[in-house]
């Protein structure tokens, strides 16, 4: 009985592992006129035909990554700093399980 139990475990562990992706990422570096990275800048990213929205913040790099995006699109990308004027990005498309950068 215990060997059945065990068993099934592995096979419950086995199905876990076989998860398909059905999301996409965006990822990039936010810098300055003169190509300093810009610390804690937003990066707001909005899904067109829905409204759905997602954002993230620059690191100490300039960096940010955005995860569990819907595929396709497309997006309006909106990345703004304190004493620089917005930048926007129009008219992105996500796809499956691919990073855009």
């Amino acid at each position: 009985m215990k060997t059945r139990f065990v068993h099934f475990l592995f096979l419950l562990l086995a199905l876990g592992v076989q998860a398909q992706v059905t999301t996409s990422s965006m990822v990039g570096t936010v810098a300055g006129d003169n190509s300093q990275t810009l610390i804690g800048a937003n990066v707001i990213a909005t899904h067109t035909p829905s409204g759905t929205t997602y954002g993230s913040i620059t690191n100490e790099d300039g960096q940010y990554s955005i995860a569990n995006m819907r595929v396709g699109g497309p997006y309006l990308v909106v990345i703004s700093y304190v004493g620089y004027t917005d930048q926007k990005y129009d008219n992105l498309f996500l796809n499956l399980g691919k990073l855009f950068d």
